[in-house]
């Protein structure tokens, strides 16, 4: 016979009594601990060890030990899901954790971002970090810059995103751009989107490219408009030099 000891914990009786049963610790080993067959590597055991390390350390250290069994299941999941390292799984739990948003829902959303920017290590889940960083400090800037009172759309925000990751613009270029855009009375992201491109389409990857270039095209169109100027003079000379050969007294008798 078996009576329910709290929500965790069997008691079975036996022919030489009764004995306790850690239920909790049976599904933990069913979730974690393989069956090892003769052909099953020592390499994937120490794998398996190592993520059930990971859960311990996440259960004592976010959930005060009374961490729900079916959150072994979702580590689980996210282990084979996205092939983070153990000290990438439990930084994961320590991001929402410290968010408020210990849930299931939210844990996968930041675990699929992860993914999704390469992250697997603990030293690409830094790289990443470093870069989302940045990617946030330039949004504020430019949300400033254009003192904008909402949050960026899904497109602005893919838009931002590939100014500094795809076309390597720092916020420099960035700001330059929004400059550009003054005269147009509503700047938008899509118009400062552009103007990025065509500067990087002519290889113009820094301001200094930018700003040379503009005015490498000032100085040439200070020469077209001289060069422009000197044969307006040059035309109004020879007209003149025409008039004086004019027999003016012949001119009037004939009038």
């Amino acid at each position: 016979a078996l009576d329910v000891l709290e929500t965790e914990e069997l008691i079975l009786k036996t022919v030489d009594g009764y004995e306790i049963l850690d239920v909790k610790e049976q599904e933990i080993n069913k979730i974690y601990i393989p069956k090892l067959e003769p052909k099953v590597s020592r390499a994937k055991s120490v794998v398996e060890q190592k993520r059930i390390a990971a859960a311990t350390a996440i259960n004592e250290s976010f959930f005060q030990g009374i961490m729900a069994l079916s959150w072994y299941v979702d580590i689980s999941t996210l282990f084979e899901k996205y092939g983070f390292d153990e000290d990438v799984m439990i930084a994961l739990f320590h991001e929402c954790s410290e968010r408020k948003a210990l849930r299931k829902n939210y844990v996968f959303k930041v675990a699929e971002c992860w993914y999704k920017g390469g992250v697997k290590t603990f030293e690409q889940l830094e790289d990443y970090l470093t870069e989302q960083d940045k990617l946030a400090q330039v949004k504020s800037k430019i949300k400033s810059k254009l003192r904008l009172g909402r949050a960026f759309t899904e497109y602005e925000e893919t838009y931002i995103s590939s100014w500094l990751n795809d076309l390597k613009y720092t916020f420099d270029e960035i700001d330059y751009a929004i400059k550009k855009t003054l005269s147009k009375g509503t700047p938008s992201i899509g118009y400062i989107n552009g103007i990025l491109k065509n500067w990087k389409e002519q290889g113009y990857s820094t301001l200094a490219d930018i700003v040379a270039s503009e005015e490498t095209v000032t100085k040439q169109k200070i020469v077209t408009e001289k060069a422009k100027t000197a044969q307006v003079k040059n035309l109004k000379h020879k007209n003149y030099e025409q008039r004086k050969d004019i027999n003016w007294n012949e001119f009037y008798d004939n009038i």
